[in-house]
């Protein structure tokens, strides 16, 4: 395994692959807040928590209870791959990109069972193209950092991928 400290390349290129997860994921998480919430400041309510024409605030709460624990928890992966990762604490950074990979294919899973409750009771088109893109990008998420993880390993161990 080759010490990223000890060589400039390797360090600059890992921090290359941490920086760029750290803007995927905060560009990921304004898009996803400003999608869900452009509608409401429009005027448009989100039929998930529409009883009887009247919002059912518990649920609004509810469903932000959820959604903001999870968008900050990955707001603060972000801020920690642009200011606080470094190459010293890589194994930090990795245990924290597997935990992010999970907490985001969680966030895709609830995206898709809300999109599910949606063609069950026949929402706005607009909320189910929302809802899929936010689900998308989630999976995306995830998916990049998987990669980003496979190129952080590969320059870790340049002679396991010659």
């Amino acid at each position: 395994m080759t010490s990223p400290t000890q060589n400039n390349y390797t360090s600059r290129k890992i921090m290359y692959w941490i920086h760029f997860y750290g803007y995927v994921v905060l560009a990921a998480a304004i898009y996803g807040i400003t999608v869900a919430h452009l509608p409401v400041i429009l005027g448009h309510q989100w039929s998930v928590c529409l009883f009887d024409g009247q919002i059912y605030w518990p649920c609004v709460l509810t469903i932000h209870l959820y959604d903001a624990s999870l968008t900050i928890i990955t707001i603060l992966f972000a801020w920690y791959s642009l200011k606080r990762a470094t190459v010293d604490k890589i194994q930090i950074y990795r245990s924290f990109l597997f935990f992010i990979i999970a907490l985001e294919l969680a966030f895709f899973t609830f995206e898709c069972v809300e999109l599910l409750w949606n063609f069950r009771h026949g929402a706005a088109a607009w909320e189910n193209y929302i809802i899929a893109s936010i689900a998308l990008v989630l999976l995306g998420g995830a998916l990049i950092a998987i990669y980003v993880n496979t190129k952080i390993l590969e320059l870790l161990n340049p002679s396991d991928h010659d």
